[in-house]
């Protein structure tokens, strides 16, 4: 009798599944134990569902790693941003054909989104777009420190930026200036190194959907020269990184042709602690400048952050027949914009035949002359 329970008690343990454990907080994972942890729980959740194929395959061939924690306290929208959402509620219109607003001051545009609807990631874009955490003005130094993941650092630059915004402004008595007919000015200026320093624009963004008003201090002319308003597709000082980048997207919502809401699901998201910078400097060592980033091993430039499951939304910008690129770049399916229908004012340099925007940065080739004196002898 006890074989034949200790049989069936065998075949039992061999046909039901062990269950997944939960990972513990600070756990690292790296390509050495994701196989071991990929059937683990973190906060509740599959670990393996909880990474995209992108971040899966960081891990496993790029020696990504990930400080694993189980839950963050996400910090909430400012009391300031919620009165000011709240007073507002209900007032602004989308026009979802030509993806454009109307009826906005400020605030949240689209507190109340369902996402059964049609135009629920145009709504996502657009209160990301004007209802940061930022207020009526900002201002910061930042820069791009650029890393080898096999020889390590590499160069540097820095920049130093403000921005008045015109439109949607909470914790001040005014909501909008000048009619509300501008999004925001923004100047922005290169201080290192020495080769870029001086180098600056200054950015006059609208509501309407108009391109930019944008003029920049070209220093090897020492001249100010207007730029094309389609520079907000172009990269930010030498990186690839695109100008319609930051903030998740900084380019006017209605360039786009339009936005789909693909799926909302958990992922694993980094987090930096709000209390110290991701940037230090006057630091005396490159670990403590960048306390955030991997600089002493490889690969270097690994971001060292905590991962936390979240809730995320993502969209997508599909592509269009009626969508064209900027010169000189390709139209993708996840890169598609409209160019607006008003008039691209370029700037005019005079220094080559079709000017688009350099400032001056690139001279025509001068024709070289040939004499009979220069001529080959046969």
């Amino acid at each position: 009798m006890f074989k034949q329970t200790l049989r069936a008690a065998v075949l039992t343990a061999a046909v039901v599944p062990a269950f997944a454990g939960e990972i513990a907080p600070d756990t690292v994972l790296n390509a050495g134990n994701y196989e071991s942890l990929k059937n683990e729980t973190l906060g509740g959740r599959s670990l393996d569902s909880l990474l995209s194929d992108t971040q899966k395959w960081m891990v496993r061939e790029k020696g990504l790693s990930m400080n694993l924690q189980p839950q963050w306290q996400a910090p909430g929208l400012p009391a300031d941003l919620k009165e000011t959402t709240d007073k507002y509620r209900g007032q602004t219109q989308l026009d979802a054909a030509n993806n454009r607003i109307s009826g906005y001051t400020a605030g949240m545009p689209f507190p109340d989104i369902d996402v059964n609807d049609p135009d629920a990631a145009k709504k996502v874009v657009w209160n990301n777009y004007l209802a940061g955490p930022i207020g009526y003005t900002s201002s910061a130094d930042f820069g791009f420190a650029l890393f080898s993941m096999d020889r390590g650092f590499e160069r540097k630059n820095s920049w130093f930026y403000r921005r008045l915004y015109m439109s949607g402004r909470y914790g001040t008595a005014e909501a909008t200036l000048d009619g509300g007919k501008e999004h925001y000015r923004q100047i922005l200026y290169a201080y290192y190194p020495e080769d870029i320093r001086g180098l600056g624009t200054v950015t006059y963004r609208y509501m309407d959907g108009r391109l930019d008003d944008i003029f920049a201090y070209v220093k090897s002319v020492r001249r100010v020269r207007r730029l094309s308003g389609g520079a907000w597709f172009d990269p930010i000082g030498g990186t690839d990184l695109l100008s319609d980048e930051p903030w998740i997207l900084s380019g006017y919502p209605g360039w786009y042709k339009d936005q789909k809401l693909a799926q909302k699901r958990w992922q694993l998201m980094p987090v930096g602690d709000p209390k110290n910078p991701g940037w230090v400097k006057d630091a005396k060592t490159r670990a403590e400048e960048y306390p955030y980033v991997e600089t002493e091993q490889k690969p270097y430039g690994m971001p060292k952050l905590q991962w936390v499951p979240r809730e995320v939304s993502k969209w997508r910008r599909p592509p269009s027949t009626t969508t064209r690129a900027r010169p000189g770049t390709a139209t993708s399916s996840t890169r598609s914009f409209t160019w607006p229908t008003t008039t691209t004012r370029r700037a005019t340099c005079g220094r080559c035949s079709s000017c688009r925007g350099c400032g001056g940065s690139r001279t025509r080739p001068r024709a070289r002359k040939r004499s009979a004196r220069s001529k080959p002898t046969t």
